[in-house]
């Protein structure tokens, strides 16, 4: 969404971020902009920090320099969903405790239904999160996307286990909150279907000397 002049109610700046983990350099000097109403997806090979930037991002990992604006100010927690590649689910509780959790740490319990349907886990309520597979544990995991409010989505590797319907069911989810003026950053070697989305190669970032010396190995 755009107001009159063009300008951007809503983005996300990352500027000339650098990231440094284990003494090896990831990325180097990595600059972009998500707006409004946009997806990002984040593609490279495994290693090259796709995990690494959506945490600087986050905040949950330090940049080794550069910074995360949100309209010009740090971005706030509170205005961010983050779903890691493996999900976090306690296995003692059965699915419906499990979410039940979240949506009163969110004060959403109200969206629990919309959330249940969403990703057909109607049927595993009362089943012990422990008994799941992964692919129905990932589908609790993205339940809680209907259960924040957030701006800002950041997703590593959301397809991971799911099946056709349900990679669809994503993709009409997220359509929904870019519509609605939110935002997405995804990393995944696929794309989710039906959206349109921007790419950045976080590969491309690489050191050269560092590229280079790996291909030279």
């Amino acid at each position: 969404m755009k107001p009159t002049g063009g300008v951007s109610m809503n983005k996300i700046e990352l500027v000339n971020l650098t990231c440094v983990r284990g003494g090896i350099e990831l990325f180097t000097n990595l600059s972009a902009c998500v707006e409004a109403g946009q997806v990002m997806r984040l593609t490279g090979p495994n290693g090259c920090g796709k995990s690494s930037l959506l945490k600087i991002i986050t905040g949950r990992l330090e940049a080794s320099q550069g910074t995360v604006h949100h309209n010009g100010k740090p971005l706030n927690c509170q205005d961010v969903m983050f779903l890691d590649h493996k999900p976090v689910v306690k296995s003692v509780l059965s699915v419906q405790e499990n979410l039940e959790f979240w949506a009163r740490l969110y004060d959403t319990k109200s969206k629990l239904p919309l959330a249940y349907k969403a990703f057909g886990l109607e049927p595993l309520l009362y089943t012990n999160a422990g008994m799941l597979s992964s692919g129905q544990k990932k589908r609790v995991q993205l339940a809680l996307l209907l259960l924040k409010s957030a701006k800002l989505w950041l997703l590593d590797e959301p397809l991971l286990s799911l099946d056709s319907k349900y990679v669809d069911r994503l993709g009409e989810i997220i359509q929904s909150h870019v519509g609605a003026g939110g935002m997405v950053i995804y990393a995944s070697h696929e794309p989710v279907p039906n959206i349109s989305e921007t790419i950045l190669d976080v590969s491309a970032y690489v050191n050269r000397q560092r590229h280079d010396l790996a291909h030279a190995a």
